[in-house]
């Protein structure tokens, strides 16, 4: 029927623009890490039998060396998510993080073939950019705009290519352009609805994007300052609504891929 691409940022519960990090300082020290994050997405992932892409933090990365061949283990793909988790509003700060970034990756001997801006803040400027550097991008987010978050809702749905770089949008529901392939709006708006727009569009065009986080797989209290909403469903819950959904797509012809071997395979 088509591949489905499961993408995962790796990056802290807290960077975020939902709530004042700062709020959550005191919390840091006894909220699940990083690396406890990623070893239950990794593990999950292992159960299920798929394979992904994963975007990584340059700063992250920096501190964590080994985060890097522990994913690449499982036989997943490791891609750039930018150095520091910014909004990089301006085109000096962009290149300044992306040189950053690709240090950190060059230093390990690795280099990354994709790339997905933090907050999926991308513009035609930096995407100029980027199509230098990368095979593809996965920053667009095609939907009606939220105000003070994403949304591009002039943008190409497809899969397309912008100069020699292949762009792969979020999947939006059919038509409305109503935003869907987050784990927030499974965790919050219900399994169901995300099950329903991916499935549409395996089927209308082969392939399917979903974005989900690391920190999503691990149980989060309540946090003082942090809207319920931002860690509603996580842990156990998340980790049964993906495995669902995996289970659910592969019966209809689905089958995962990295982003990478989806570029080959377009070829």
């Amino acid at each position: 029927m088509g591949k489905l691409l499961l993408t995962v940022d790796v990056e802290n519960w807290y960077n975020s623009r939902l709530f004042d990090t700062k709020a959550a300082d005191h919390y840091k020290s006894w909220v699940s890490d990083l690396e406890e994050d990623l070893d239950a997405t990794l593990e999950l992932f292992s159960r299920l039998g798929i394979v992904c892409t994963f975007f990584v933090l340059g700063c992250e990365l920096e501190r964590r060396p080994t985060i890097l061949s522990k994913i690449r283990k499982r036989g997943h793909e490791v891609a750039m998510h930018a150095y520091r988790h910014d909004m990089h509003e301006d085109l000096i700060s962009f290149k300044s993080d992306l040189d950053r970034g690709f240090k950190v990756f060059h230093t390990l001997g690795y280099q990354p073939l994709g790339y997905r801006h933090p907050y999926f803040n991308i513009n035609k400027q930096k995407l100029e950019i980027l199509s230098n550097f990368f095979e593809y991008d996965s920053s667009l987010v095609p939907s009606l705009h939220i105000p003070g978050h994403y949304g591009s809702p002039f943008s190409n749905t497809k899969v397309h290519f912008y100069n020699r770089m292949m762009e792969l949008p979020l999947t939006v529901f059919p038509y409305l352009r109503l935003p869907a392939a987050t784990g927030w709006y499974m965790r919050n708006l219900g399994y169901s609805y995300v099950k329903f727009m991916l499935a549409k569009r395996l089927k209308s065009e082969g392939v399917a994007v979903l974005c989900v986080h690391t920190w999503e797989f691990t149980p989060k209290p309540s946090i003082k300052g942090v809207p319920n909403h931002v860690f509603k469903n996580t842990g156990k819950q998340m980790v049964k609504m993906v495995t669902n959904l995996v289970r659910e797509l592969e019966c209809i012809g689905a089958q995962s891929a990295t982003c990478y071997e989806f570029l080959k395979c377009r070829e």
